[in-house]
Formats: C-alpha cells, sequence, structure tokens
C-alpha cells in the first residue's frame, strides 16, 4: 500500500529552510529528503500529547551531521519555527506556543553536540546567534500573539488591550465599538479556496484601514470573517452610526478574488457610551449582541445596542430555560372562559387557555411565554399535560347530561402534524373519562391545515373519534369556501379583531364578520364569536344569528375552583 505523503505544511516549511540554510556537499535530492522528515519530526514534537525533548535534540544532531554544523544553521532553524509556528502546529493554539521555546533548546542542544566537535572555536559565535535568535523569535512570538497572521490586523486580544487602556486613560470620554460580520464568508471559502479566501479578508482590512486613518481609531480582526472598529471621542450614538453606514457602504464594492469579482454582504452591531464604569469585554459583547439582532433581522444593516432590549432578551432566556422544571412541577396550569350559546345564555362549554405559575415571576400570561414553549421543543409535553388535567376538571364537573358543557381546547399546528397526536387525545379520554363528544378541538387556520393532506387526514381521525374540531382565527387565513366545504369541521371561530370591528368604524371588517357567519350557516357549522367585551357587540351578534361567543362581557377566564360556579349560571 502506498503510503500518504507530508503534510503540504511540512513540505513548505522544509523548503524554505533548505532555501535558507547555506549551501553544502548534499545533493539537492538528499537534502530535500532529510529536512522534509526532520520537519516532519518538528511538527510532531509540537503537537504531541506529551512533551519529549529527545526527537528534538535528533534533529539538532542530524542537522549537524549533515554538515549544516554552521553557528547560524541553528539561529535560522529557531526562527522559522517561529514564523511558521501557525502552519506546523495546525491551529497555532496556545499549547504550542507555550513548548516552541523547549522545542527551540532542544534542537539547539542536538546540534550543539555534533557542532562542538566539528568546531570548537565557533563556540562564541554559535551562542551569540543563538541569543539573537531566541530574542528574535521571542519578538515574533509576542507578536503573533497579538497580531492576525493573514492581515496583519490587532487581534481580538490586543484590541480589547487597547480600550481597556483608554478607558483608564479616559474615564470622562466616550467611545464607540462596532462588529461587522461578512456574510457568507464560509461559502468564499468553499467556491474559491482558502487562498481566495484570505485575498479577500486582506482587501476587507485595507478598506477599513484605510477608512479609519482618515476619521482616527482601531481595526481589528476578531475572527474569521468577524472585524471590530475602535473609534474614540464620540459625541452620541449617531457618530457611531455615521461611521457604520460608510463602512457598510465600502464593504458592498466588488473584491477581486482571483479570477471572480466578489459582492460581499455584511452586519454590523454598534455599542457608544460614556466610557465611565465601563469594561471593555461588555463592550465587545454589547457590539456582539447587537450584531446578532442585526443579523436576526436579515442582515445588510446595522442595530445599535439596546440595554432594556438586552435586558428582556435575557429574561426571556432565563426563562426558556425554566420550562422544563415548570413542565414538571405542574407549574402551568388550565384557566377556562365559558362559552354562551348566544340565543339562550346558557353556558355550553368552556375553553381551556394555560397559565404559568412561575415561582420567582408570579402568574405569567401566555404572550410571556408561548412562544418559548414552541421554539425550545416542549409544546407537545406540555400540550398532552394540560389536555389531560383539563380533561380531568370538565369530567368531574357534577352536570345533567342535558347541560353537559364541552371542552374546547387548543392544538398547536405544529403538534398536529405529529402522528401520535390521535393516540394522546383518545389515551386522554380514557384515563379522565371525558365523553368524545364533549371535547373540542380548536386548531388555528392556516395553510397548512386547509392543503396539508397529512393534517386533513388528522381531523378525519379525530372526528371519527367523535371529537368536534373547530377552526379557531378564522377570517384570518385564506381558507375558501370550497375548502371550508371539504375539512372534516364541526365549527368556526370568528377572531377577537373581527368581532370588535363591529361597532368600530372600519364597515369592511363587518362585513367580514357577517359573511364569516352566513358561510358557517349555509355550511351548518356552529360559528362562534371570540372577545365579545360590549352589549352592542353582544346585540349585533344576536341580531345575526351567530351561534356561540365567549369574551371578558361574559366572564374573564376563571381557575378550575370557579369553573362549576360559572358554567351553572347564565351569560
Amino acid at each position: 500500500m502506498t503510503q500518504p505523503g507530508p503534510d503540504m505544511s511540512v513540505v513548505r516549511f522544509a523548503r524554505e529552510w533548505i532555501r535558507r540554510l547555506p549551501i553544502n556537499h548534499m545533493p539537492w535530492d538528499q537534502r530535500e529528503a532529510l529536512l522534509t522528515d526532520l520537519a516532519a519530526t518538528l511538527a510532531v514534537c509540537l503537537t504531541a500529547p506529551q512533551w519529549d525533548p529527545r526527537p528534538a535534540r535528533a534533529v539538532g544532531t542530524a542537522l549537524a551531521a549533515a554538515g549544516f554544523a554552521q553557528p547560524d544553521v541553528a539561529a535560522t532553524t529557531l526562527i522559522l519555527l517561529a514564523e511558521h509556528l501557525h502552519n506546523l502546529s495546525s491551529h497555532d493554539s496556545d499549547a504550542a506556543r507555550s513548548r516552541l521555546p523547549h522545542l527551540q533548546a532542544a534542537v539547539v542542544s542536538g546540534h550543539h553536540a555534533v557542532a562542538y566537535d566539528l568546531a570548537l572555536d565557533g563556540h562564541e559565535t554559535l551562542l551569540r546567534n543563538l541569543a539573537a535568535a531566541r530574542r528574535r523569535a521571542e519578538a515574533e512570538l509576542h507578536r503573533a500573539s497579538l497580531y492576525d497572521p493573514v492581515t496583519g490586523l490587532p487581534n481580538r486580544t490586543l484590541y480589547t488591550d487597547r480600550l481597556t487602556h483608554l478607558i483608564r486613560k479616559r474615564p470622562d470620554g466616550r467611545a464607540s465599538v462596532c462588529i461587522i460580520d461578512l456574510h457568507g464568508f464560509r461559502a468564499v471559502n468553499d467556491s474559491t479556496g482558502l487562498d481566495a479566501g484570505d485575498t479577500v479578508l486582506r482587501q476587507v482590512a485595507i478598506r477599513l484601514q484605510d477608512y479609519v486613518n482618515e476619521i482616527g481609531g482601531l481595526v481589528a480582526r476578531l475572527g474569521d470573517d468577524e472585524f471590530a472598529i475602535l473609534v474614540e471621542n464620540t459625541t452620541s450614538p449617531e457618530d457611531a452610526i455615521k461611521v457604520t453606514d460608510r463602512v457598510l457602504d465600502l464593504l458592498t464594492e466588488p473584491i477581486q478574488a482571483g479570477t471572480r469579482r466578489l459582492r460581499l454582504r455584511a452586519s454590523a452591531g454598534i455599542v457608544e457610551r460614556s466610557l465611565a464604569e465601563s469594561d471593555a469585554r461588555e463592550l465587545i459583547r454589547a457590539a456582539e449582541v447587537a450584531l446578532g439582532w442585526a443579523q436576526g433581522a436579515g442582515g445588510n444593516g446595522w442595530r445599535l445596542f439596546d440595554a432594556e432590549r438586552n435586558d428582556e432578551q435575557l429574561a426571556r432566556q432565563h426563562l426558556s430555560a425554566d420550562i422544563p422544571a415548570g413542565i414538571d412541577r405542574g407549574e402551568f396550569q388550565p384557566v377556562y372562559q365559558p362559552i354562551i350559546a348566544l340565543g339562550t345564555g346558557h353556558v355550553v362549554g368552556a375553553e381551556a387557555l394555560v397559565r404559568w405559575r412561575h415561582p420567582q415571576r408570579g402568574l405569567l400570561l401566555p404572550g410571556r411565554f408561548l412562544d418559548l414553549v414552541a421554539a425550545t421543543g416542549y409544546i407537545v409535553p406540555l400540550t398532552v399535560q394540560l389536555l389531560n388535567r383539563a380533561c380531568r376538571d370538565v369530567a368531574a364537573l357534577p352536570t345533567r347530561a342535558s347541560q353537559a358543557p364541552y371542552l374546547s381546547f387548543n392544538i398547536a399546528p405544529e403538534h398536529l402534524t405529529q402522528p401520535e397526536i390521535i393516540a394522546q387525545i383518545a389515551d386522554a379520554l380514557d384515563r379522565t373519562g371525558l365523553p368524545p363528544s364533549r371535547l373540542q378541538i380548536e386548531v388555528i387556520e392556516t395553510e397548512q391545515i386547509s392543503t396539508h393532506t397529512d393534517s386533513i387526514a388528522i381531523l378525519r381521525e379525530l372526528a371519527a373519534l367523535g371529537v368536534r374540531v373547530v377552526l379557531d382565527d378564522f377570517g384570518t387565513g385564506n381558507t375558501n369556501y370550497l375548502t371550508l366545504a371539504k375539512l372534516p369541521i364541526h365549527g368556526i371561530k370568528i377572531d377577537s379583531t373581527f368581532t370588535r370591528s363591529l361597532t368600530g368604524d372600519d364597515p369592511q371588517a363587518a362585513a367580514v364578520v357577517r359573511g364569516i357567519i352566513r358561510l358557517g350557516q349555509d355550511l351548518d357549522l356552529t360559528v362562534t364569536a371570540e372577545g365579545i367585551e360590549t352589549v352592542e357587540q353582544l346585540t349585533e351578534l344576536q341580531r345575526l344569528r351567530c351561534h356561540h361567543g365567549q369574551g371578558y362581557y361574559f366572564s374573564r377566564p376563571v381557575d378550575t375552583a370557579d369553573l362549576p360556579a360559572r358554567l351553572h349560571g347564565r351569560g
């Protein structure tokens, strides 16, 4: 089997080594083979899990024994190691940088052991060269720790240090931090190659540096496709916004990468404030948060850091983290809003709504947490838990058969597509003893409901189970007459925004309500109006012969303990 060749970074290091070493008697091909092997050994020394100086000393010994015993050979080797550290160690890691002095010392030790025997008279010269090489290598390492090797710009470490120094020097001043992210830069690397990608980065760096040289400030490369600008002596956020607008304009101009002309898009996050009681890392983090907002808004623009928005975002993150434990502890509880027969005023059902009794934040309404539950993937387990609790509550109500109210329960669109939903609903009915005829499932009117064959099949299975199905928020989607007629549903619910229009100054919205009610009557569907708040709205809905209604005019949502009294009253 053919053995794999040496890594290209090792080959490049070896060729540069050959170019810099003095010419000796060894033929070129032998010299290349020797130095490639020695370079590979050095790379292994830098990245090996455990440090072992013996292979490095052997490199020095072999180098001198091959005729490269001159005093400046070791010095040249040390300089090359410092210059090419990031190539030989793959990622220029902290471990490799800390190991470099030991590696250099071991190479020198091995080289010196042979060179001493060959040329005692060069001892003092060798030591001087080694000391100079060590100083140059240390200087190079120091620079490498503070500057980006591709663009030559300050890196995150130096940028943070300069910002810290500015805060200490001028605590009564103002400054702005702007962080810019290039869109799709990974795709540039993938399509044009790493060399072309580095060319793009260097050209971006030149454009930013030229502009900042005009206005005064500091440019840095913080990461793969992330740059930062520090502008001192700003007077307001508008100063920082002007700089950012100009930077984004500069980056839209085409960049030549090999044979291709690329147009970049970028986003930026800005923070501008007084430096009093500021912290460099906190300022950078604030700009990165604002950058995330810009990217979330579609990119190709900027966002200014807003402390209140950030606090709200952090609070939502903390709330998201509390959701799993809240479900386990039963902190999410149903409340019930009565549904009234508008013709008689009798209570015919109750819609289950959810509240979160958070141990620290108190009672939370769905608008505070329901989207977080969906985003974190807990909508299904929460729905199943609440469905069982609500079925149990309604099944336990003392009622006469002729007056038994139904439970109306909402199922999220993402849950409706889950094949196990039928079994979950059937299990809840079996566990609680609630008859299927007393359960009404509400599904939001969406394109998925009206056109997705799997969703329609699930609706049919629910109907076959004996459960009522109604379209919630009807009028806000695009369901047409023909589609509605084919859906296996029993009713529609008018969205509260349309109900409020009945007594407002929007005749078109009022006409929509009248049309929905007539449509429901024509298709023999029960029509329920949500959000009834005034007697005028109720009177108009009764005149239009709307079947059912609910809203604050009749009752606010009530706890389980108050549900029997509400259900046995009149609206």
